[in-house]
């Protein structure tokens, strides 16, 4: 039994252990089990029996064994970031049914939001609710592709097995599967083969030499068939951590070759993928080793990526052109590793790594945090060496032979077994889309075999050519080539007109993958002959007859076999099929081949060569490329449609084709193709590159555009000679009917049974049910010559709807009785006999309908006050007969026979409104019941956990420190932690303990959150937040964090410093504020823009006779900046003045005895200078009583003598200068006095 999850997509992993943790108590009372207690949890790595953790990284898919049916199980992937921090890439939750859990595989549970890509060393641990469990560390195993040694005719795998140090893992802890389900039909008689250290099983596996983690698997004597099988399957290598005393195995890990499933296989949708992706190249070889070389990966979520590349001694860094993009969800990214770097590099595999920068939640704090960790390596070859095409030689060598000859070409001893051999026998040099040699070339006329190797970096070697002359003589009868087996031809004509291509409406399709044919649209009921032509010869044939429809097909299940042996169809053979006059149609098989897909950023590519018989380009717009999946047609998520995309060179299908440029080395013909599909969602491209794909070719296109001669080439297809089984079915058989079984709906149509006859003149078939009731019908009988012998037949009985009314429900048993040819009687007359066949087949009847009412879930469904807490698991069941199966919806939407089936226990998780489970009960005969409705109120009633301290966001803390909590932001933002996808209430605490809303948030994924408040008001607050889950449940609240918003503007005050005009060529300004406290001033001097400065500002060396302005403000506490700064502007005046005139002028003569004495000085004048003392006039020795005034306006002294002057006497004007005597207005004094002398008139 399996189990279906379903949950609240608002809702994180947290939220699912945490209510689990709290309620499991009563989830055991549910399920009656007995809790187990532990004191301290427990974790063993490896995991003890009874459980077993078994990972499977290729696919993420994680299976636990082993475990309490009932118990919940928690999954966690952790990966170490380059911190040695552990990082959960992954989680998942599911309840264990039959001991047996699995995640991210069909029937399983999906991993919670995201697929991880899980890596080796990722650890997976299991935990039950009391938090004891199990652990495995991923082992780092690889595996190749299985083959057979040409030298030694064995089957090899190879590849790696390193510990976590890069040392060996221990060989006894190793062993290598092939899978393939067919080798039950061989002489190995189970599904698999596998290779053991000890030599136990049918191979055995050992290390390649003395060092190294190189690893090979060898399988001998397995005989062909087997051998085929096996190198068409799957290949894994198994590791594991310990072995218990019982020898068994414990922590395993599988890694499974050309896996393609990777996140989301299990249906659960793509998730988290970090890693190298792709090169832009397949290898780097001698041709392109002096170009850059691109790298693309993946990511999600991540914020930048690093890349290197390395040989193991030496690392190279990329050079990252597009970091992750788009910024959240599914990324992909971009990297160039330059040409010079790559040279550096030793030849060989060298690996390229990636580290991704995520955010994560610090255990410890509960905050973001930002963390490195390691994405998926990618290997790319290099290899800038090329083969030497002297060690290339043909067996037998060139020459004159007088018969045909079968020619092997052979590699050189010791080159590499992927090298390959690429040849034409038409003269033209050798390409990648020539034949690649394999098996021996028919030599039949003259003939030159040119021929190059090609290695698995794409070097190719130089050309040889091998020339034979091949001289039958006239009398000489020319056998078949040694390995062609001559073939029975069955009654073939030789005679007729051959279409080639086919002539409608006769359709022949050659399916070379599989030398499986089809021919259609030929005359119903008419022989058909087969034989496939190559180089002359016959190397296939079959006969059939067409049916009803006028189809046929050989080598296929309902078709008919090839006589005598199977040909394995090649590129150029001839195909013919002819009707019994000889006419008919050939298909010469084209040459055409295809890759995979893979994903590449946004789209599918796949790659791929076709040629015409010249090895030239075949026509582009005679290919289309074709990816079949019938997933396309209905898995959720993908809009197809249909079962298949395709791609056209006209654009007018999903993708586009067209070819390759030229290139000397990989592509020098042109004949590489490459399909291109964009605009397919995730779903799709999933499932593109989990399908199969396809190549067509066709030799012509008829006027109505009808494709005429077409192969189809098949990827991965492991059929070959014989995948249509040819088995021989019993001659007289029941083998079917028309419907799977007789049921309400399909009654009224009647029933038909098919069967298989031989010879008979009549059949004779019956129903007979449980009480031996009868209904009997005679069957129309059809030849079908060549199905099981020359005389088979087929028939069919057609059963009314009032017979199948006469027969009881339940099983009813289709007999037949057989009217066949008998021995003559006595007078040699032809007589029949009739007999009862043994191979029967039941159909069975049911037309009654299950009832609704017999639905039952466990437990009851029921709504109100009698809620179900946190999650539930609910079973759904039926009490009608077995094979009785339930579908369900939980959208709303009734069910239908195709809705999800209650295979399992179906997991609730709480949410805010009820589930409204739907449900109808179908049988097996597909009768479906009325819907019946079950009402689910899943509730968490656990408060989130208490949200973590407040933060204020750096774009609201505008104040002076990062921790004051002061701010001029009146809506501030907050950040902080809280339970995922919870909802965040910032509460202002008011009163007494009086909470008032301010604000609101989501919590995201990851429990951040960012919350801003309504407007607050200037002064402090008290804000604090809490967290409400999606059932209403609210948190305890956080601490308080005390905020002080100040949005008002601060005032500066000068307080002191220089005014007017001073001549010092200094200046000290004192500063104070309004708001003192924390007051953080800037200055300005002259224009020059703000600087933080204190008081007093003291300024030096300041210009002088000029002005100047000083400018001030303030920013407080809060971050509020002065809008109208404080300003003072004053002069600095360093001159000294000078006297620029006096009267009377000095040496004056016949001055007028009541004349005054006066002096214009060159500046404005401090007037308290200027006085009797430092003005004064002297006659003979003794002053002269005068009064001095002086004017500002005009800057002139006057003395007005206090008599006349004496006439015919001389008077001395004196102008006292330095530190005494008169000064300028910015106290600078005259350098040194002035006296000057007249005389008065006599």
């Amino acid at each position: 039994m399996t189990y279906v999850r379903e949950h609240d997509s608002s809702r994180g992993i947290s939220v699912v252990r945490k209510a689990f943790l709290a309620c499991f108590a009563a989830l055991l009372a549910v399920l009656a089990l007995a809790p187990q207690a532990n004191a301290q949890a427990v974790i063993n790595e490896p995991p003890q029996l009874p459980h077993e953790v078994v990972v499977f990284p290729q696919r993420d898919f994680v299976v636990a064994d082993g475990y309490q049916d009932g118990q919940r199980l928690d999954f966690e992937v952790i990966r170490k970031d380059t911190g040695g921090n552990d990082v959960t890439v992954g989680t998942a939750t599911g309840v264990v049914a039959g001991g047996l859990l699995e995640v991210n595989h069909p029937g399983g549970v999906c991993w919670t939001d995201q697929t991880p890509d899980i890596l080796p060393g990722d650890r997976v641990v299991v935990t039950d609710p009391s938090g004891n469990g199990d652990a495995v560390t991923t082992a780092n195993v690889t595996a190749e592709a299985a083959f057979i040694n040409d030298t030694t005719g064995n089957i090899e795998v190879h590849g790696t097995a390193r510990e976590a140090d890069g040392s060996r893992i221990p060989i006894e802890r190793l062993e290598q599967r092939i899978i393939n389900p067919d080798l039950v039909d061989t002489s190995v008689g189970r599904r698999d083969i596998r290779a053991t250290s000890d030599g136990a099983e049918l191979g055995t596996i050992s290390y390649d030499g003395e060092t190294g983690n190189a690893w090979t698997a060898t399988y001998s004597d397995l005989g062909d068939q087997a051998e085929q099988v096996a190198v068409a399957g799957q290949t894994r290598i198994m590791s594991w951590q310990a072995t218990n005393a019982a020898g068994d195995r414990l922590g395993i890990t599988i890694f499974e070759e050309d896996e393609i499933g990777g996140p989301g296989l299990g249906g659960c949708g793509a998730g988290a993928s970090y890693g190298v992706a792709d090169f832009g190249r397949d290898a780097i070889n001698a041709s392109n080793v002096g170009q850059a070389l691109d790298v693309t990966g993946s990511a999600f979520d991540a914020s930048a990526v690093t890349a290197t590349l390395s040989d193991g001694t030496r690392t190279i860094n990329a050079n990252i052109t597009q970091q992750p993009t788009p910024a959240t969800g599914h990324q992909s990214w971009k990297g160039t590793f330059s040409a010079a770097d790559v040279a550096t590099l030793a030849d060989g595999n060298l690996t390229a790594s990636s580290t991704y920068t995520i955010q994560d939640i610090d255990e410890a704090t509960q905050l973001p945090v930002e963390r490195q960790i390691k994405g998926a390596d990618k290997l790319i070859l290099k290899d800038t060496v090329a083969p030497d095409a002297g060690g290339l030689t043909a067996t037998p060598g060139a020459g004159t032979f007088t018969s045909p000859q079968n020619v092997k070409l052979q590699k050189p001893a010791g080159e590499d077994r992927l090298t390959e051999v690429y040849y034409t026998t038409n003269g033209s040099q050798p390409t990648l889309a020539s034949r690649v040699f394999g098996e021996d070339i028919i030599v039949t006329d003259d003939q030159t075999i040119r021929a190059r190797m090609v290695d698995a970096a794409g070097n190719q070697s130089g050309v040889n050519s091998f020339a034979y002359d091949i001289n039958v003589g006239p009398d000489s009868t020319v056998d078949a080539p040694a390995n062609v087996t001559p073939i029975d031809v069955p009654d073939a004509p030789n005679t007729g007109t051959i279409n080639n291509p086919p002539q409608l409406p006769h359709d022949v399709t050659v399916f070379p993958s599989r030398d499986f044919v089809v021919a259609d649209f030929y005359e119903p009921f008419t022989d058909l002959f087969f034989k496939v032509v190559r180089n002359g010869h016959v190397v296939g044939a079959a006969k059939g007859t067409t049916d009803a429809a006028g189809f046929l097909e050989v080598n296929h299940p309902g078709g008919v076999c090839w006589t005598g042996q199977t040909p394995d169809i090649k590129a150029g053979d001839e195909v013919i099929v002819t009707d019994a006059q000889g006419n008919g149609d050939a298909v010469s098989t084209s040459d055409v081949f295809a890759t995979g897909a893979e994903e590449v950023g946004s789209t599918v590519v796949i790659h791929g060569t076709a040629a015409d018989a010249n090895g030239n380009p075949f026509p582009i717009e005679r290919l289309e490329q074709r990816i079949i999946n019938p997933d396309f047609r209905d898995a959720p998520g993908s809009t197809i449609g249909r079962r298949d995309i395709r791609a056209t060179s006209d654009g007018a299908e999903l993708g586009d084709i067209s070819y390759d440029p030229v290139d000397p080395q990989d592509n020098p013909d042109g004949t590489r193709w490459t399909a291109v599909y964009t605009g397919l969602n995730a779903v799709e491209r999933d499932l593109a590159v989990a399908g199969q794909t396809r190549i067509m070719g066709w030799q012509a296109t008829n006027a109505a555009g009808d494709r005429l001669g077409i192969t189809i080439f098949e990827v991965g297809e492991l059929g070959g000679p014989g995948f249509g089984g040819c088995p021989a079915p019993t001659d007289f058989a029941v083998t079917g009917a028309n419907r799977d079984a007789v049921n309400a709906t399909n009654v009224s149509q009647g029933l038909q049974i098919d069967g298989l006859s031989n010879n008979a003149s009549a059949v004779r078939v019956t129903l007979t049910d449980g009480s031996g009731n009868t209904a009997s019908a005679d069957a129309a009988i059809t030849p079908s010559p060549g199905l099981t012998s020359p005389n088979a037949q087929v028939f069919k009985a057609a059963f009314t709807a009032g017979q199948l009314g006469g027969l009881d429900e339940g099983t009813l048993t289709a007999s037949a009785a057989y009217t066949v040819p008998g021995e003559p009687d006595a007078n040699g007359n032809p007589t029949t006999t009739t007999f009862d066949g043994v191979v029967n087949f039941e159909v069975l009847k049911d037309t009654v309908a299950p009832d609704a009412n017999g639905i039952t879930a466990t437990p009851n469904a029921n709504t109100g006050t009698n809620r179900y807490p946190t999650w539930q698991a609910i079973a759904l069941e039926h009490g009608d007969a077995e094979g009785t199966g339930i579908r369900f919806t939980l959208n709303g939407n009734d069910p239908t026979p195709y809705s999800r089936l209650a295979e399992s226990q179906i997991v609730l998780d709480a949410r805010p409104e009820p589930y409204a489970l739907k449900a109808i009960a179908v049988d097996k005969a597909g009768n479906k019941s009325a819907v019946r409705t079950f009402e689910f109120n899943i509730v968490d009633g656990i408060a989130p956990r208490q949200p973590g301290a407040l933060d204020l966001a750096a774009a609201s803390d505008t104040g002076l420190s990062n921790t004051d909590n002061v701010t001029n932001d009146a809506t501030p933002t907050f950040g902080g932690t809280a339970e995922a996808r919870s909802t965040v209430r910032l509460f202002e605490l008011t009163g007494t303990d009086t909470l008032n809303q301010v604000g609101q948030a989501t919590a995201g994924t990851n429990g951040s959150f960012s919350v801003t408040a309504n407007t607050l008001s200037d002064g402090d607050h008290a804000l604090l937040v809490t967290a409400t889950d999606a059932s209403g449940n609210e948190s305890a609240r956080s601490n308080v964090l005390n905020l002080t918003v100040d949005t008002a503007a601060p005032n500066t005050t000068i307080t002191s410093g220089p005014t007017g005009t001073v001549n010092v060529t200094t200046a000290s300004f004192g500063l104070s504020s309004s708001e003192p406290q924390g007051a953080r001033f800037q200055c300005s001097l002259d224009g020059v823009a703000f600087a933080a400065c204190t008081s007093p500002r003291n300024y030096t060396g300041l210009a002088p006779n000029r002005s100047h302005t000083f400018r001030a403000q303030t920013t407080d506490l809060a971050g509020n900046l002065e809008a109208d700064p404080a300003s003072r502007t004053w002069t600095i005046d360093t001159v000294r003045p000078t006297v620029t005139r006096t009267t009377p002028a000095a040496g004056a003569r016949n001055v007028a005895p009541a004349s005054n004495v006066t002096a214009t000085f060159s500046e404005a004048m401090t007037a308290d200078t200027v006085n009797g003392t430092t003005v004064r006039l002297v006659r003979n020795g003794t002053r002269v009583g005068a009064t001095v005034n002086y004017s500002p306006a005009t800057r002139v002294v006057t003395l007005n003598p206090n008599a006349n002057l004496v006439r015919g006497a001389t008077y001395t004007a004196t102008i006292v200068g330095g530190a005494n005597g008169v000064k300028d207005t910015a106290g600078n004094a005259m350098a040194t006095g002035m006296s000057w002398s007249f005389r008065i008139a006599p």
